[in-house]
């Protein structure tokens, strides 16, 4: 068998899997409104849209470019994800709508994905987008994740019911060890900090490659400015708002939008459009609303003045999208006021 089709083959045995996970979730979710119970499994409209999105895109990243690892990155987010939905799904439903079998050994893998998630997004940052890591200094990072992951999968397993969406459902893992709890606490802690070097990797990855590379790595950041707007309206919004499907739709946003973002810089999909994308962005512009000089307080208006006004119609040859009218007509008035 040729690595091809061993990849191709992988990649059908991943859908099939992903598909089923997805399906027995939206199915148990469908009874479950039928049934008018009201009660229905937290954050599934953040982990479901993601899971399915994620396990689609990798599935094609496995497809499209079965020696590149980040499709194994994306297809694990996907599979991890849906796993969770599904054995969450699946204990809300035995719990407030029919008895299924074996609803507390289901519901205690979910230790899995939870322990599974962060590790998967740091690998992610880590290694985009060409696969690899950014240096040899990096190994050492790569290691403490791993350990990491190993270190507190115990306690996300063996974890008490009490501190579960289902406190009721008794755990058949549960280790009652304090030590392992302990253990999980501290690699809680100290993957965020992983998760945040992988991230600075990014940067540092920027400066040390190619034109190709800078694009896919434009691609990701275009997708990244979705979260400051998203996080403002979550943290200044109602504090239920987080909780209601709205607020986890909305948080969906940014997450699902990095996962496209990467399979669309892994991919190469037009990806030289990226400047485009970019350059048709709103700018901002900072001035003083008074100069001490004269002079340069008319020079920063005729610059500012030609932009809104005669730069407009030359926009479009350059590459640039015209700003609407009523930015145009707010930007003149505080250009006016400048003195």
């Amino acid at each position: 068998m040729t690595p091809t089709r061993g990849a191709k083959l992988a990649a059908t045995a991943y859908g099939v899997v992903a598909a089923a996970l997805a399906g027995v979730s939206v199915a148990l979710l469908i009874s479950h409104a039928a049934s008018g119970r009201g009660h229905y499994p937290p954050e599934w409209q953040f982990t479901l849209p993601l899971g399915v999105v994620a396990g689609f895109l990798g599935e094609m990243l496995l497809r499209r470019r079965p020696r590149q690892k980040l499709g194994w990155v994306v297809a694990g987010i996907g599979v991890t994800v849906l796993l969770q939905t599904a054995v969450t799904v699946y204990a809300d439903y035995s719990l407030y709508v029919h008895r299924l079998p074996s609803a507390a050994g289901i519901f205690a893998v979910a230790g899995l994905p939870s322990g599974s998630l962060v590790p998967l997004l740091a690998t992610l940052f880590l290694i985009f987008p060409t696969g690899s890591l950014p240096g040899r200094r990096w190994r050492p990072l790569a290691i403490l994740l791993a350990l990491t992951f190993l270190v507190g999968l115990p306690g996300q397993l063996g974890g008490t019911p009490s501190d579960t969406d289902y406190p009721q459902l008794p755990n058949p893992l549960e280790l009652h060890s304090a030590l392992v709890t302990d253990a999980a606490n501290v690699v809680n802690v100290l993957q965020i900090f992983i998760l945040l070097a992988c991230a600075a990797s990014v940067a540092l990855r920027w400066r040390r490659s190619g034109d190709i590379v800078r694009r896919q790595i434009k691609v990701l950041l275009a997708a990244a400015l979705l979260w400051p707007p998203v996080v403002l309206v979550l943290v200044l919004g109602p504090s239920s708002f987080g909780d209601s499907v709205w607020g986890q739709l909305l948080f969906a946003i940014p997450v699902i939008t990095m996962v496209v973002a990467v399979y669309v810089a892994v991919a190469r999909y037009r990806l030289y459009d990226i400047d485009r994308v970019i350059s048709r962005t709103v700018s901002y512009v900072i001035v003083c609303s008074h100069y001490s000089d004269s002079r340069t307080a008319a020079a920063v208006k005729d610059y500012l003045g030609y932009a809104l006004d005669a730069g407009q119609d030359a926009a479009e040859q350059l590459g640039y999208a015209p700003l609407p009218s009523a930015i145009v007509t707010k930007a003149r008035a505080a250009l006016d006021s400048v003195s």
